[in-house]
């Protein structure tokens, strides 16, 4: 299988190591890899406008409130070239998608990466682990316009939390 252009790009950047792919039972494409210690938010602001539309990041958030395990996988979603979605899940449930800006996603992304998975900030970043899904553009779940979800009042606390 070749990789397509866009996500070839993207596991070659700057701080990508260890990346997989393999096609995925959808026709997508997933690719699996890790970042070198020390990404700073910029850099991360860099790999994700190099993700593909109808494409999503998934990483893992250790402070999401438990419903099962503690935490919960996230999922950003790019649906167009200016239009960004975020989503969580963990082991039997997942969340609506909601409506996100690109510097948001940024920032969620960093704070993510900057917290340990248990939950401490580490004087030595660790690599992350982190998935990319590529997919087509009518696979994607709509996108809920309720902004007072659990999900979105949580993501405004995570935010705003000083790291």
């Amino acid at each position: 299988m070749t990789l397509p252009e866009p996500l070839h790009k993207l596991l070659t950047a700057p701080g990508v190591r260890n990346a997989t792919y393999r096609e995925w039972s959808d026709g997508g494409v997933r690719c699996w890899f890790k970042l070198q210690r020390s990404r700073t938010e910029n850099d991360l602001r860099e790999l994700l406008r190099l993700l593909p539309v109808a494409a999503w990041f998934q990483f893992y958030d250790v402070e999401y409130p438990p419903l099962s395990d503690t935490g919960a996988f996230v999922q950003i979603t790019r649906r167009a070239d200016d239009e960004w979605s975020v989503a969580w899940s963990n082991y039997g449930w997942g969340s609506e998608h909601i409506a996100i800006t690109f510097d948001d996603a940024v920032r969620y992304m960093h704070v993510c990466y900057e917290t340990g998975r248990d939950g401490t900030m580490t004087k030595k970043k660790t690599a992350s682990e982190f998935m990319v899904h590529q997919t087509t553009l009518e696979k994607l779940r709509p996108v809920c316009v309720d902004q007072e979800t659990s999900g979105w009042t949580y993501l405004k606390k995570r935010l705003t939390k000083e790291f």
